[in-house]
């Protein structure tokens, strides 16, 4: 079984934590679907290996993959997870992980802001990822900073 660590918010109770360390692991074990995306923070390299990705390449996609579920039904974000659901964590920079937590604000046009998400790092099996709650919204159609507007669908 996956152990799982959760950064606690102040006053925020253990039946809380399990409920969220519950949704997390089931979320990557059910994979990718229209309301659940998993994103690398690593690209890989010709040789198998991996190293960082740029940090401007995460967070444009953070704030793009927020910006379509904000203007479709909400959904969940895991950085830190390939799409097969491997758990692959984040960089060990506490600058990198700020970025990211701010890319919903930073990445997405000024004109247009998203109601903020939920937002927690998590530790699971000594690797961490970036989880991000992102509600449907009903005040605006929003744009990414570089003003294109993306919903999330699923085909048919």
């Amino acid at each position: 079984m996956s152990q799982i660590r959760i950064g606690q918010d102040k006053g925020a109770n253990m039946e809380t934590g399990l409920k969220l360390e519950e949704r997390i692991l089931t979320g990557i074990d059910l994979g990718e679907s229209h309301f659940r995306e998993f994103k690398s923070a690593f690209q890989r390299r010709p040789d198998g290996s991996f190293e960082d990705r740029p940090i401007k390449d995460t967070c444009r996609d953070i704030g793009e993959v927020a910006v379509a579920f904000a203007n479709a039904d909400g959904g969940e974000l895991f950085v830190g997870v390939e799409d097969d659901g491997i758990v692959t964590g984040l960089p060990e920079k506490a600058d990198y992980i700020e970025a990211m937590k701010n890319a919903y604000l930073n990445y997405v046009h000024n004109e247009t802001p998203l109601p903020p998400p939920s937002i927690k790092v998590i530790e699971t099996n000594h690797r961490k990822v970036l989880y991000f709650q992102i509600s449907k919204s009903t005040t605006h159609v929003h744009l990414t900073s570089a003003g294109r507007c993306l919903q999330r669908v699923t085909l048919p």
